[in-house]
C-alpha cells in the first residue's frame, strides 16, 4: 500500500462507529465449592476462585434431590460421613445456558 492509501485507511477508521455487543455463550465451571454468601434472593458461590451469583430462579439440583432452593443451598446441616456444612467442599457445577 501506498502512504497515502494507508493515511485514507487510518483517517476513515477514526471516524468508524464504536461498536459494543455482548454475546452471551453458554458456559459452564466445575470445581470445589468453597464459599456459600446468602444474599437477596440470590447466593454468591466460590468455585475455582470465581464468584457465582445464583439467582433465585435458577435450577438447583444434586445427584439425589432436582428441586433444591436457594434456603438447601446455604443450609449448613452437614450430610451423613462429611466433616464440613452443607454442600461447601464439594463439587459445583455451575451452567449458563
Amino acid at each position: 500500500m501506498k502512504p497515502t492509501q494507508i493515511a485514507v485507511l487510518l483517517a476513515s477508521l477514526a471516524f468508524a462507529p464504536f461498536v459494543s455487543a455482548q454475546v452471551v455463550l453458554p458456559s459452564e465451571i466445575e470445581g470445589t465449592l468453597t464459599a456459600i454468601t446468602p444474599g437477596t434472593n440470590s447466593v454468591e458461590l466460590k468455585v475455582m476462585d470465581t464468584r457465582v451469583s445464583v439467582p433465585a430462579t435458577a435450577v438447583i439440583s444434586s445427584p439425589t434431590r432436582d428441586d433444591l432452593t436457594l434456603a438447601d443451598l446455604t443450609s449448613t446441616t452437614r450430610f451423613p460421613g462429611r466433616d464440613k456444612d452443607g454442600f461447601l467442599g464439594g463439587t459445583a457445577i455451575v451452567s449458563e445456558r
